[in-house]
C-alpha cells in the first residue's frame, strides 16, 4: 500500500470543515447524516468540531459489494428515523468517486422534506469519471485510484488505518 494522505493532513481537513460547517450551521439545529459504514471515523472527527445544536442520524448504503468499482443498484440498507420535513440536513460522505450514490441519497432526503440539503466529502476523487454532484463542503481533492483507510474499506478490511492508502494489486487479494 502506498500512503496517499496522512492522519495530520486528513485532521486539518476535518478542522477547516468543521469551522466551515459552523458559520453555516450553527443557530439552525441540522440533522448530521453519516453514510455508513465508511464515513463513521470522519463523521465522529467533523461532529465533534461543531459546537452547536444538533442530531445525529444514520444511512447505510451500498454500491460497491466488495469490488473495487461500483457495482449494479445503489442498495439502501438503513434510512434515517429522524423526521427531516423542513429541517436542514447535513449528509457527511467518505469519498465520492462517480457521485452515483450520493445523487441518489441527495434525492431521499428532498422527498424526504429535508430544506436545505447540504454535503460534506472527506474525499473528492471524481477527476476521472465524476457526475455533477452538488457538494459543500470539500475536505480534499485527489485524482486516485481505489483507497482504503480511516473507516473507507475494501471487502470489510482496511477501516482502521488512520491515513488513507491507495491499493496495490496484491492487497487486493485478502
Amino acid at each position: 500500500m502506498k500512503l496517499l494522505i496522512s492522519e495530520d493532513e486528513i485532521q486539518a481537513a476535518v478542522r477547516r470543515l468543521g469551522e466551515e460547517i459552523t458559520r453555516d450551521f450553527q443557530k439552525r439545529d441540522p440533522v448530521v447524516v453519516p453514510i455508513l459504514s465508511g464515513s463513521f471515523m470522519f463523521a465522529a472527527d467533523l461532529i465533534r468540531q461543531l459546537p452547536f445544536p444538533l442530531e445525529v442520524d444514520f444511512m447505510k448504503v451500498s454500491s460497491y459489494k466488495d469490488s473495487t468499482a461500483p457495482v449494479g443498484p445503489i442498495e439502501i440498507h438503513l434510512e434515517p428515523g429522524t423526521p427531516l420535513k423542513g429541517r436542514p440536513v447535513l449528509i457527511v460522505e467518505d469519498i465520492v468517486d462517480s457521485g452515483g450514490t450520493l445523487i441518489r441519497i441527495i434525492e431521499d432526503m428532498k422527498k424526504a422534506g429535508a430544506d436545505p440539503v447540504k454535503v460534506a466529502v472527506l474525499l473528492d476523487k471524481r477527476g476521472r469519471k465524476g457526475k455533477p454532484v452538488p457538494i459543500d463542503y470539500v475536505g480534499i481533492r485527489k485524482e486516485c485510484d481505489f483507497v482504503v483507510g480511516y473507516g473507507t474499506d475494501y471487502a470489510g478490511h482496511y477501516r482502521n488505518l488512520s491515513g488513507i492508502y491507495v491499493l496495490d494489486e496484491p492487497d487486493l487479494k485478502l
